[in-house]
């Protein structure tokens, strides 16, 4: 069996997958909210009580910069050590709803972060030449979809002088599917298995 997660600053998502026909099927699946959790280990010894089994291999992604076997993730003051992830492991909703309240701050603050979210975007699809298109994945992209949605987001996207042309019709989609960094994770372990 594999176990796999997705960490992110608001939900840590683990789950197993057992392999058929030499691919990933989900047997079961927790989401945990991050803040209330001192760290990965923690979050994997509950999961390992809540969920019975035994991993033959565990794959995560995790949101911070990977240093040697550890990553200093981003949005909680956590270090996910991938030793100790295996020994335990063995192997932004308050703003949408302050929009729809129509305050006038929190619409200005989700105006001016849709339009450097685009504006990275596009950098890093010029920087990867990701002419096929760009996904937008995570917690906050589907919660901000109207704000995607905008003629705005386009342009802050393709707004990158004499590159203009190269990214006018790179297609964005938004990731719906909270659960695909744990397919994605899983996909991994496979290919590590050989």
């Amino acid at each position: 069996m594999i176990l796999t997660g997705d960490i992110g600053g608001t939900h840590t998502r683990l789950a197993t997958f057992e392999v058929r026909e030499g691919r990933p099927a989900l047997r079961a699946v927790e989401i945990y909210p991050s803040g209330r959790f001192g760290g990965l280990e923690e979050i994997l010894l509950r999961f390992r009580r809540e969920v019975a089994g035994t991993f033959e291999r565990a794959a995560f992604g995790v949101a911070g910069p990977l240093r040697g076997r550890a990553v200093v993730t981003t949005n909680l003051p956590w270090v996910a050590d991938a030793t100790a992830a295996m020994e335990a492991g063995d192997p932004a909703a308050a703003v949408p709803a302050a929009a729809e309240r129509q305050d006038p701050v929190c619409l200005r603050a989700l105006d001016l972060f849709a339009s450097a979210y685009a504006a990275e975007a596009g950098n890093l699809a010029l920087r990867l030449l990701a002419t096929g298109g760009v996904f937008l994945g995570g917690g906050i992209a589907p919660r901000i979809l109207p704000w995607l949605r905008r003629p705005s987001f386009r342009e802050a996207f393709a707004d990158k002088g004499r590159l203009r042309a190269l990214l006018e019709d790179v297609p964005i989609h938004v990731v719906l599917d909270d659960r695909a960094g744990l397919v994605g994770a899983a996909r991994r372990a496979l290919e590590e298995i050989g």
